[in-house]
């Protein structure tokens, strides 16, 4: 994996590449609301087992088994707060 030092790049090429990450990181959340939009809108969170939409996403999609790793390939410190936390209104989900 490659690692994140960007201590190589220049001040042009640096500002370059974040611009482009931007607009990707843009593009992507565009798509990815879209899908949500439309498992909604079929209901496909019902037969995975999950009363909600957001039951779905809590539990299917920010399940632990999903959770990235870090530059280095060891595990993302959770959450702040995690969906088991009382601060995660979860109530109805199973």
């Amino acid at each position: 994996m490659r690692g994140y030092s960007l201590s190589h790049l220049s001040d042009p090429v640096l500002l370059r590449g974040l611009a482009t990450l931007v607009a990707q990181d843009r593009a992507a959340t565009a798509v990815l609301l879209a899908h949500l939009g439309e498992v909604d809108a079929r209901r496909l969170y019902l037969p995975a087992g999950f009363p909600s939409m957001f039951c779905y996403c809590i539990h299917q999609l920010a399940s632990g088994k999903r959770r990235p790793t870090s530059a280095s390939g060891r595990r993302a410190p959770p959450a702040s707060f995690p969906p088991s936390s009382p601060r995660w209104p979860t109530a109805g989900c199973t």
